[in-house]
């Protein structure tokens, strides 16, 4: 029998005909809380404490909100802000079309050889 491909998340299901839905949304639940660390068949823990990089993350955004609110960006350095957004995107897009020419050169290329060997 083919053993069916199947994402970790999925395997439990695909390959167990004795699956409950509580086993499956366990499973599923541990994209929502903080166990990279654990294994997908570990139990889930009572107790999850609060990860000290996030913390230290919404600390800094409320210090640049408060900072941001006490002294507010001039219609000027906003326009500057923007600009220079405008100009780093242009420039961004112009590279991934070149990137993606690329690619599709390199697929296109691949293609070529796939269809060469069929009909020969």
């Amino acid at each position: 029998m083919t053993k069916i491909m199947a994402s970790p998340y999925t395997e439990i299901v695909a390959n167990s005909d004795n699956c409950t839905l509580s086993q499956f949304a366990m499973r599923c639940a541990r994209d929502f809380i903080p166990l990279l660390d654990i294994p997908l068949d570990a139990p889930i823990p009572e107790r999850i404490s609060p990860n000290e990089h996030y913390r230290e993350e919404y600390e800094a955004a409320k210090e640049a909100y408060d900072a941001f609110i006490a002294s507010p960006p001039t219609e000027e350095e906003l326009s500057r802000s923007y600009d220079a957004y405008v100009a780093s995107e242009k420039e961004r897009h112009a590279n991934v079309i070149v990137s993606k020419r690329l690619m599709r050169r390199r697929y296109n290329r691949m293609l070529s050889k796939v269809l060469g060997l069929r009909r020969g």
